[in-house]
């Protein structure tokens, strides 16, 4: 009842598009030409374009993009010392889906992967800007979500690996003090000149 209820709350609204699409039948054209997903001689996808789109979403995957460099576009929106996440959950991003896949199968961890993998749709088909992180930022969620599924499993080694495990932890708070100091510091200056 209660996912009956989530999703006729999420489609209702849709159906005002009906009749709007039916008033007016370029809308669709117009969007498709607008995001260069179309054109006004031709309707439907060009197959360029799609490639585009597809080439653009699998950027916002890029591990250098989200673990280690972050936006590329606009120094004001990144600092291109740290990613957009800290280094840490490049192993814990993974070991997360990897415990939402394996041990933790439920509803809940579904959407949440399903979060993550659709997180960049808005940026892909908006504008055609690659490692755009202000455009990325739905993901910052998803990913904390997945981290914690990781640390889950962190917590459940032991031996050697525990060690490794360990360091993971530390070098959370340690990224973390490297990206505020460095905010706070040199970053003003060099982001205010550009």
């Amino acid at each position: 009842k209660v996912a009956g209820a989530a999703v006729g709350g999420f489609v209702w609204p849709l159906l005002v598009l009906v009749p709007w699409v039916v008033m007016e039948p370029t809308f669709v054209q117009d969007i498709l030409h607008r995001y260069s997903l179309g054109g006004t001689q031709s309707p439907g996808f060009h197959l360029s374009a799609v490639s585009d789109r597809v080439s653009l979403y699998w950027s916002f995957f890029n591990p250098a993009f989200l673990f280690l460099m972050g936006g590329f576009t606009h120094l004001t929106a990144s600092t291109r010392l740290v990613g957009v996440f800290l280094v840490p959950f490049l192993v814990l991003i993974p070991l997360g889906l990897i415990q939402m896949v394996t041990s933790v199968r439920t509803a809940m961890s579904v959407l949440i992967a399903i979060g993550f993998a659709t997180a960049p749709l808005a940026a892909v088909l908006t504008v055609n800007e690659p490692y755009a992180s202000s455009r990325q930022l739905a993901i910052l969620v998803f990913g904390v979500l997945i981290a914690v599924y990781g640390v889950q499993r962190l917590l459940h080694w032991r031996g050697a690996a525990r060690i490794v495990a360990l360091g993971v932890f530390v070098l959370v708070p340690v990224h973390f003090a490297f990206f505020v100091t460095h905010y706070f510091g040199a970053y003003h200056g060099y982001a205010a000149a550009q």
